[in-house]
């Protein structure tokens, strides 16, 4: 009679030893790549948000406005036209998009109050702040004219 364990309980005690570490581990993979992507979203948005206020209250927007995606389609180009006024009696287009995915569902992100924008007039900013599903603050930043 032989004593000591055979290779088929090694393994198996092998393999519940591995798991007891991996398992833990991925666990929280999923809603911590869904609070990745919304930070990610949001600090892009703040670049675009930079860049349209510029463009918006630099000396020529004319030619600062062909710097910025102001459809929304992922390409500088013709089509891109200007959202604010090119002279006093033009009326004000308000139709700039940004489109962003929403992680935790097929809702627009602003609708879902994700991402939440809070403009302020005084100072030439917009304030971004960025929500997971729980309400919980991922990111908060500005974005300035200055």
């Amino acid at each position: 009679m032989n004593k000591g364990f055979t290779l088929v309980e090694l393994l198996i005690v092998i393999t519940g030893v591995l798991a007891a570490i991996a398992i833990p581990g991925y666990l929280g993979v999923e809603e911590r790549a869904r609070r990745a992507n919304v930070i990610a979203q949001a600090k892009a948005l703040k670049q675009e948000l930079q860049n349209m206020l510029v463009a918006v209250y630099s000396p020529s927007p004319t030619i600062a406005a062909k710097t910025i995606d102001w459809n929304g389609d992922g390409k500088i180009d013709n089509r891109d036209r200007v959202p604010f006024p090119r002279s006093a009696n033009a009326r004000k287009i308000r139709w700039y998009k940004f489109k962003l995915h929403n992680p935790y569902g097929k809702k627009n992100i602003f609708r879902a109050r994700i991402i939440r924008l809070f403009p302020s007039n005084k100072n030439k900013s917009i304030t971004i702040k960025a929500y997971d599903d729980n309400g919980n603050l991922l990111y908060s930043d500005t974005a300035s004219a200055e």
